[in-house]
């Protein structure tokens, strides 16, 4: 099985319907409920992607040279200030808060829900419209760096939002499924 793809280059050999950073669009019938089900499925979905050490050179204040300092890279999650929710893969350093853990992301998934359903033809009325959209990425050698983390948190935030609704309708999707030998080693993260 090929890979979900993983580069911008134009000459890839696998389908644009597999490319992890390609938008989703996602017809969900959720039931009625006080529980907020969209928060919970990213909660399972960023529970579901694996931790992982990488080294990342550091220069801290006062020194001349920069100290390799093992990492966490790890996957977190919360609700945007205009909507919508997030998930962020993050370089996390020991000792380290929260915000310094945010500005070392890879890639950050938005989940929203659209206001007009009727903007997607394949999503009926009755159903909730939810984009899925890769809002950043960072490349080196034309390659999305942790594609196979992203792979994984796109995967099982569809898979969740399937358990919530047996129906799923998947619209303009980009890479959805999951194989496990896309990652043969899930205890050390790419590069």
């Amino acid at each position: 099985m090929t890979p979900p793809d993983a580069t911008t280059s134009e000459k890839s050999a696998v389908p644009r319907a597999q490319s992890v950073v390609a938008p989703i669009v996602l017809g969900v019938h959720l039931p009625e409920t006080p529980v907020d089900l969209i928060d919970y499925a990213i909660q399972v979905a960023s529970m579901s992607v694996p931790t992982v050490p990488t080294d990342r050179r550091v220069l801290f204040k006062g020194d001349r040279k920069a100290t390799t300092v093992t990492h966490q890279r790890r996957l977190l999650h919360g609700r945007l200030q205009n909507g919508g929710y997030y998930m962020r893969l993050c370089d996390c350093r020991p000792k380290a808060n929260r915000e310094e853990w945010m500005n070392q992301s890879q890639w950050q998934l938005t989940t929203r829900v659209l206001e007009d359903p009727r903007l997607v033809s394949e999503i009926p009325a009755d159903a909730t419209a939810i984009t899925l959209t890769v809002t950043s990425f960072r490349l080196y050698r034309r390659t999305v760096q942790s594609a196979r983390q992203l792979a994984i948190a796109r995967h099982c935030l569809v898979e969740a939002f399937r358990a919530l609704d047996s129906d799923l309708i998947i619209s303009s999707a980009g890479q959805t499924d999951w194989h496990p030998a896309w990652w043969p080693d899930p205890v050390t993260a790419e590069s």
